[in-house]
This record gives C-alpha cells, sequence and structure tokens, in this order.
C-alpha cells in the first residue's frame, strides 16, 4: 500500500510540478519551459529525456511524448508515451492548475539492492481530475538515509491537490532474488484504482475493485505457488506525512512523539488465497481502524535494518541478533491500531478444514495488544471428528517483553533462563475460553469446557501479585482405569465427569500477606472441596527472582486455614469402590476402616492430643456424610520452612486443629 500511495504521489509529480508548470501561451514558449524544466532533473543528477512538445492554446491543452526520467543512481525510473493535459492556467503565486491530465503508457520502476528486490508497475492510462499544484519542482526535504526519493515524491504529493486520479488497470511486477533463498516472482494486478479528495498529503478514499496476485518460487526444487485475490477495498482519512516523517528523521530507539493515523478506515469484502500442496484460506470480509505510528520511534531506515536482519536469521553473530530483537520491540511499540476484524474465514486442505466467524483486534499501543479475540470457530481434524470453539480471547498480549529478554540473553551469551519464562508471563494478562468441544478419542465423549477465565497482574518484581483462576463446566470421558476420584464415578457407572474450579491469590505489600481465596474444586455428583490460608511475613522481594525467594523463605510464617469438603455422593462411590477392590461389603469396609482410623488416633494421642476428636469428625461424616470442616491455626513462632521440613507428627505440633462434621 505504501507503494501505491508513493505511486500515486509520482503521477502527481509527473503530471504537475515537472510538467504543466512550464504552461506558457504559445508553442515554442511550451517547449522551451518543458525543457527548462527537464534540465533542472538533469543538473539533480537524473537523466530525463522526452519527445515532442505541443500546446493548443484555445483549448489550453499541452502534450509532451517519450517522457522517460532515471535516477542518478539508477534505482527508479518513470516512463509514459505521452502526456496531455486540458484546461490549463497559468502560473500565480508559483502555482496553477489543470482540469484533466492523462497519463498513457505509464511504467515505474524502482530497484531496492539491499532487499534485492526490483519492482515494476505499468498502467495503460492514468486519468487526474481537477489538478492544482507547483509549477516547480520542489526541493528534497531533509533527511537522513537512502530514502530520497520517498522524502521527494512524499514532499511534491503533500503539495498538489486533486479531485481524484483514477488508474483502470495496474500491473505489478517484483522480483526478489535474496542471496541464500529461492527466487520469487510476484506479479499483482489492480482493477479500478481510485484516489479521491487528494489534499495537503491526505486522501479523502482510496478503493478498487479488486487486486489479484501470484507468486511462485523458482529456482532449485519443486515449483511453489501461491494465489490470491481481495476485492472491494475501500480506505478513508488517509494521511502520507507520517509516512513522510519516516523517511526524513531518524527514530530515538525507544522515546515517542506520539501516534498518528495513516488510515483512519480499511475495508474489504472477500479475500482468498491458495498454495500449492498447503491449505487454502477465505474471508469474507476485513475492517481496520485507527491505523498508526509513531515516527519518533520508527523509521524506514530502522525497518531496512530489520529486513536485513531478518533476511538470514540464522547466520546472525549473538550482537545482531539483539539488535533484531531490539528493533522488532521498537517497531511493536511504534505502531498504533484501534480496532481490526476479519468475518467469516475458511481455513482447509485435502484432510482438515476450520471455519471462523469472526478474528478481532482491539487496541493495540506501545507494544501491548489489549484483546485479540477468535469467535464461532467450527472445525474438522483429519479423522473427520468435530471441534467447537465459542471463543477465545487474549488480553493484554505483547511481545516486547520476550525480545528484551532474548536480547538480553544474546548479548550475554546465556541459555533461556526462569526469567525468559516469567518474561512469556509478563507478555500476557489473561485469557478467556468459552464453548469448547474437541475429541480426545472416537466414539467417546469429547472434552468439554463451557467458560474459563484466567487472569493476572499487580507485579511485584518479576512476579504477579494477582493471579484468578474461573472454570465452569470443564469435562470429558472418564473410565474405571482412571485415578481417583474419576475412578469411583466410573464404577459408580458414569461415563464422564464434570467439574468447576475458582482460585483466587493475591498478594498485599503493606501487610506482607499473601491469601488464597477463594479456591473451590467441585466435582459434580462427587463433592466440593473449599479452602482459605494464608502466608504472612512475606515480603516484597520474594517475588523479584528464584534467589531472592530462597533468601527471603525462612521468615514467611504459616497463617489460618480452613478445608471445607462437602459430599455429593463421592464418599458412598468411594467405599463401595474401595469395598470391591477388598472383596468385601461396603459396610465392612466401612466398620474397618474406622476401626483402623480410631486407633491410630490413639496412638498419635500423646503427641497429637486432638487426633481422637479428629478421627471421630471424620468417622460420623464417613458414616453419614455431609460437610466435613477442618480450621488450622497457627502457633506462636511458626515458620513455613520448618513445617515443611519436618516429620508429620511434628509439623501437626506447630498447629492447632479443629474438625467438625455436619449435615447440609
Amino acid at each position: 500500500m505504501k507503494k501505491v500511495l508513493i505511486g500515486i504521489g509520482a503521477l502527481l509529480l509527473l503530471a504537475g510540478g515537472a510538467f504543466l508548470g512550464v504552461i506558457a501561451w504559445s508553442k515554442s514558449q511550451a517547449a522551451a519551459q518543458v525543457e527548462h524544466t527537464f534540465a533542472a532533473l538533469r543538473q539533480s543528477g537524473a537523466t530525463a529525456t522526452h519527445g515532442g512538445v505541443g500546446f493548443d492554446l484555445f483549448s489550453r491543452t499541452l502534450t509532451i511524448s517519450n517522457i522517460a526520467i532515471r535516477s542518478a543512481d539508477g534505482s527508479k525510473s518513470v516512463k509514459m508515451a505521452s502526456l496531455l493535459a486540458d484546461g490549463v492556467t497559468p502560473v500565480v503565486s508559483g502555482r496553477f492548475s489543470a482540469e484533466r491530465i492523462e497519463l498513457n503508457a505509464l511504467e515505474v520502476s524502482v530497484d531496492e539492492p539491499s532487499l534485492h528486490q526490483k519492482t515494476v508497475y505499468n498502467a495503460p492510462v492514468v486519468r487526474i481530475r481537477s489538478f492544482e499544484g507547483p509549477a516547480n519542482v520542489l526541493a528534497v526535504p531533509d533527511g537522513t538515509g537512502k530514502h530520497e526519493a520517498v522524502r521527494f515524491g512524499l514532499a511534491q504529493f503533500g503539495a498538489a491537490v486533486a479531485a481524484r486520479v483514477e488508474v483502470p488497470d495496474l500491473a505489478g511486477h517484483v522480483t526478489t532474488t535474496p542471496p541464500k533463498d529461492r527466487p520469487h516472482i510476484l506479479d499483482a494486478s489492480y482493477r479500478q484504482l481510485l484516489a479521491e479528495g487528494i489534499k495537503g498529503g491526505k486522501i479523502a478514499t482510496l478503493s478498487f475493485d479488486r487486486m489479484s496476485f501470484e507468486n511462485v518460487a523458482t529456482g532449485p526444487g519443486p515449483e511453489e505457488r501461491m494465489s490470491g485475490r481481495l476485492d472491494n477495498f475501500n480506505a478513508s482519512e488517509i494521511d502520507t506525512t507520517p509516512i513522510l516523517a519516516l523517511a526524513s528523521t531518524g527514530a530515538t530507539h525507544g522515546t515517542g512523539g506520539g501516534y498518528r493515523t495513516i488510515y483512519g478506515r480499511l475495508a474489504a469484502t472477500g479475500y482468498s488465497l491458495t498454495q500449492t500442496d498447503g491449505p487454502t484460506m477465505s474471508v469474507g470480509s476485513i475492517l481496520a481502524e485507527g491505523v498508526g505510528l509513531d515516527p519518533a520511534i520508527i523509521s524506514f531506515n530502522r525497518l531496512d535494518e530489520l529486513a536485513a536482519l531478518s533476511q538470514d536469521s540464522r547466520s546472525l553473530s549473538p550482537d545482531q541478533s539483539a539488535r533484531l530483537f531490539d528493533i522488532s520491540a521498537d517497531v511493536l511499540k511504534g505502531a498504533a491500531l484501534v480496532s481490526a476484524e476479519l468475518k467469516n474465514i475458511k481455513v482447509g486442505d485435502a484432510q482438515s478444514s476450520v471455519e471462523v466467524d469472526s478474528l478481532g483486534m482491539r487496541n493495540f499501543r506501545d507494544g501491548v495488544l489489549e484483546s485479540f479475540a477468535l469467535r464461532g470457530l467450527q472445525g474438522k481434524t483429519s479423522d473427520g471428528q468435530l471441534l467447537k470453539l465459542d471463543a477465545l480471547v487474549l488480553k493484554g498480549f505483547s511481545l516486547t517483553p520476550v525480545f528484551a529478554v532474548s536480547a538480553k540473553a544474546m548479548r550475554e551469551g546465556t541459555e533461556p533462563s526462569v526469567e525468559a519464562g516469567l518474561a512469556l508471563l509478563q507478555g500476557l494478562r489473561g485469557i478467556e475460553i468459552s464453548g469448547l468441544s474437541y475429541p480426545e478419542e472416537a466414539g467417546q465423549p469429547p472434552v468439554t469446557l463451557q467458560h474459563l477465565d484466567m487472569a493476572w497482574g499487580d507485579y511485584v518484581g518479576m512476579l504477579p501479585g494477582r493471579f484468578t483462576l474461573k472454570v465452569s463446566r470443564l469435562g470429558g470421558p472418564i473410565s474405571e482405569g482412571d485415578s481417583a476420584p474419576f475412578s469411583y464415578l466410573a464404577n459408580a457407572g458414569m461415563k464422564e465427569a464434570t467439574l468447576d474450579l475458582d482460585l483466587g491469590l493475591a498478594y498485599d505489600r503493606a501487610s506482607g500477606t499473601l491469601t488464597l481465596d477463594p479456591a473451590r474444586l467441585m466435582l459434580d455428583k462427587a463433592a466440593t472441596l473449599s479452602a482459605k490460608a494464608t502466608l504472612t511475613n512475606v515480603p516484597a522481594s520474594a517475588f523479584e527472582d528464584p534467589v531472592t525467594l530462597v533468601a527471603s523463605a525462612p521468615a514467611i510464617a504459616p497463617g489460618p486455614m480452613t478445608l471445607t469438603l462437602t459430599d455429593h455422593g463421592l464418599v458412598e462411590m468411594a467405599v463401595r469402590g474401595q469395598a470391591q477392590a477388598a472383596d468385601q461389603t461396603p459396610e465392612a469396609f466401612r466398620d474397618g476402616f474406622l476401626a483402623e482410623l480410631t486407633k491410630t488416633a490413639d496412638q498419635a494421642a500423646p503427641a497429637f492430643p486432638s487426633a481422637p476428636g479428629i478421627a471421630a469428625a471424620i468417622g460420623t461424616f464417613l458414616k453419614d456424610p455431609g460437610t466435613l470442616t477442618v480450621s488450622v491455626t497457627p502457633r506462636d513462632g511458626a515458620r513455613l520452612m520448618d513445617v515443611l521440613g519436618s516429620e508429620p507428627l511434628l509439623a501437626l505440633q506447630n498447629f492447632s486443629i479443629t474438625v467438625t462434621a455436619t449435615k447440609p
């Protein structure tokens, strides 16, 4: 798209300042002024020639034939069979106008050696209406790097006004010959390309009926071919001045100067892609709004460096690899997007297929995407089973933390560490999944999930100080060979199990308390387990890295804890399952288990006086299941590391424990 905009600017330049500003009221004067303009181009180092010049005073029509201009370095050229302009006016205050301009057999060629790429555009005819522009070629704006032609073209474009530019047919041919990869040839064509409302470097609307392309990988090996098309494209509120800024200044390496919108709105009604021995893809509609960039962070020079480093990343030195990560992070920080959405997406091959209702992104700024949402996915696996997903939402997604850690590792020559893994965690703030149905095995019930919501944040050092997880109706097939408690459910005749989960973990820096609340697990038709627990004397330094966590551990103390188990049928299923394994009746197994429990509690009583009471409460719960509540209160001076490092009975002496059994 950048090249199309620059190409429109070049057309206006050729139709305007370079030629029409020399209009005089006689053929001889017109020819002299045209030659004067071409001489000025030659003085700048360009090669510029033309054929005959004609001027009709009555109709104010100028014609110039066989125009050819080539840049000083030979990398860019413009040719056309003829230029025709009607209704031209004399120069006033350095500007002129024309009612209609027509360019015939236009060819624009751009050679980019750094990218090993050459592009040629051809248009049989270009029509421009209601043109106004400078009478003389403007000076090239100041800037750094090799993008003088871009600065020159966009400066001329910014000084021009046109009601519309129409290109009925435009063809592009791009040849890429990378030194360490196969050559590629890309052919693209545009039908009914139209730009309207051009003024001050801005375009009110830019549209085309269809763009089709074919990319072919040539050279050694089998031919690889990819083709596609984009239909009914329309862009509005286009501003090229930020693009001029990209070519005119060097980036300040991370210090933003503010985002500037380059596309207010982009839309298309269809996109399709086919590949040799690859999946096909189609998109029903495309919409993007608020596409912008920050020229203080991004520049064409940095983009060129990124392209050069990316061409063969396998042979980069550690410093070059680090540089690649740094620039990639800055490019992400320098881009912005209000929203984008693709609808009715279809991807598939001979073995499998996927359809998606919509794929959307919202609020991308400072390298962070506020949300990425996939909705309405339906697919078929290679063995014919169905996959369904109502929604997947990623919140606060960013690659910049990963790039930063990767660049550091490259410079220091170290392997990926725990720090790198935590950086991945910082690159995302949350995930939501709804309506998942996934086939695990043919002939078995699918794995299903009604809803999952997981989020984290409030970072203290490298670790999040807040974590929440909510899972609703997670289900899947079970069998007697599964571990408990699922084997108990299977023995009771159930074919699948469903559970709900609710977890919350939060750190309070002011009090140094880490709290688990809520913590609730509900296994449908079995039991509900809930807990609440705290750790105290947790310093913020414990979150900084693994080393400080180990150093802080001796001071951390356990706080009060409550554990509640409510039975929904699990006790009876467990007793029956264990009784069957022991070849006993459920009653005999229960009586034997309780007798052994009472005996063990009596033996532990001297060291742990509350053991008999705990055993009695458990016995009541097993005989008449309801709710079992365990309350644990730490004694003064208890420390977490001491508890974890002690024998079980010694560890229990650090706590006051009460257990009660009640009916719901």
